[in-house]
């Protein structure tokens, strides 16, 4: 393993119970850009999802670098509840404008190897929350409908990730 693997195997864990990690989160925002007490400076980027190994699963972000020729992790955004979330078809139609909520029961099942436990699915992917009155496939497919088609929403890929804008919630 590279020196660099090493360092980011320490740095990327999953996020703690406020959705915060050592990758992406409230830090990345300029500090000048944010008004004193105020948290509602717009993240803009791409909603995509985000999966490392340790995860155990898919976890939904806003990504500010989608594009780049050397992404940073520090780029990637978690959702988590009470944030607010707006995504944009590709034509720029809003396709949800909300407030984050996540379910973490719905699409539950066992696993495999282990069926007294088990986790949230999504087509071919274990996965960590979906948004509450949104249908699971629908959820998965604004985050990853460029890379995977769930036959349930579409038949072949997006051309692109939707937009996303981003205001964390305050704390």
């Amino acid at each position: 393993m590279s020196q660099d693997n090493v360092s980011m195997s320490r740095t990327c864990r999953a996020p703690d119970a406020n959705g915060d990690s050592a990758i992406g989160g409230d830090k990345h925002v300029d500090p000048s850009m944010r008004r004193a007490g105020s948290n509602d400076v717009p993240i803009i980027g791409v909603a995509e999802w985000f999966f490392e190994t340790g995860f155990e699963g898919v976890r939904w972000t806003v990504s500010t670098d989608y594009g780049a020729s050397r992404r940073s992790n520090e780029n990637v955004y978690f959702l988590r509840d009470g944030d607010q979330l707006t995504i944009y078809d590709t034509d720029g139609g809003i396709l949800f404008d909300g407030i984050v909520d996540l379910d973490f029961q719905v699409n539950w099942r066992p696993y495999p190897q282990n069926p007294g436990d088990g986790q949230q699915a999504i087509g071919p992917c274990w996965v960590h929350g979906v948004q509450r009155g949104v249908t699971p496939d629908l959820w998965a497919d604004w985050f990853w409908g460029h890379e995977i088609a769930l036959p349930t929403i579409r038949q072949t890929l997006r051309s692109r990730p939707y937009t996303a804008k981003l205001i964390r919630a305050s704390r």
